[in-house]
């Protein structure tokens, strides 16, 4: 809300900074679009795509998210997973 971080890497890194127990052993990061799989490669962490949002095609070219899922009920069940 304070226009100050403007790049999906600077909120990630920012938010990191408040919370210095997150690191990717503890943290995931689910979006929809190029730019949270940016973020959470420049960050470190490992990245969910949810392909139901808003990304067009071929949007995510050149970058590999660590799982993509198609579903809710599919999302739920890779969380849970991670948490075991």
């Amino acid at each position: 809300m304070e226009d100050k971080r403007r790049e999906k890497e600077d909120v990630i890194a920012y938010v990191r900074a408040k919370f210095p127990d997150m690191d990717a052993s503890n943290t995931v990061m689910i979006g929809d679009r190029i730019y949270d799989v940016i973020g959470a490669e420049m960050n470190s962490i490992p990245v969910i795509h949810c392909a139901w949002g808003y990304a067009q095609p071929g949007e995510l070219e050149g970058h590999e998210p660590d799982y993509t899922v198609q579903t809710v009920e599919e999302l739920r069940t890779l969380l849970l997973s991670m948490i075991q």
